[in-house]
């Protein structure tokens, strides 16, 4: 905890001894919260992607009573689960998970610079983003250098992971897509 720094800071006020405590249990609710939170995101992804017949139908099962999604919040317990049984995992799985956000973001800005120039004039409203065509182009440039140095000190394992984890996903949605 010492490196929470409320709490660092909290330890040095001996007349407010029950802060650290309190600062403690807060982080540990304020965890458990945000777990909970992306669990139930995630089995309502899930949920929806099955109900679009990008995955298998059985995840698209809600209960009677409640509406939310049994089998899709089973399958992301699981799978949390695994992962939560393998620590050294984590710096993997986040890595994993930042990567694929900048080439999320990396698609967007080249989608808004094929936009702008496929259709230049569109009425005002429609398609607007703040920069114009710099802010794309310079964000790229950032994601590009930002990711350079793990690609020199030997990052690849990193992004071959990644590109497996998109190439299966456009193969489980070319696939289910074409049978529906």
């Amino acid at each position: 905890m010492r490196y929470i720094p409320l709490y660092a800071a909290a330890s040095f006020l001996p007349n407010l001894s029950f802060l650290t405590p309190l600062i403690s249990i807060s982080a540990v609710l304020a965890l458990v919260t945000t777990m909970i939170v992306n669990i139930a995101l995630a089995a309502h992804t899930l949920l929806s992607c099955a109900e679009n017949g990008v995955l298998p139908q059985f995840l698209a099962k809600t209960g009677k009573r409640s509406g939310a999604p049994l089998t899709a919040t089973l399958v992301v317990v699981l799978v949390t689960g695994l992962f939560a049984a393998f620590p050294q995992l984590t710096n993997i799985l986040i890595n994993l998970g930042a990567l694929c956000n900048v080439i999320v973001v990396a698609i967007v800005c080249v989608t808004v610079l094929a936009l702008r120039k496929k259709y230049p004039k569109l009425e005002a409203g429609h398609f607007r983003a703040p920069g114009g065509r710099v802010l794309p182009v310079l964000t790229l440039v950032i994601l590009v250098a930002s990711y350079i140095p793990s690609i020199v000190q030997g990052g690849w394992q990193l992004w071959a992971a990644t590109a497996a984890y998109y190439l299966l996903g456009m193969v489980l949605y070319r696939g289910r897509r074409q049978s529906v």
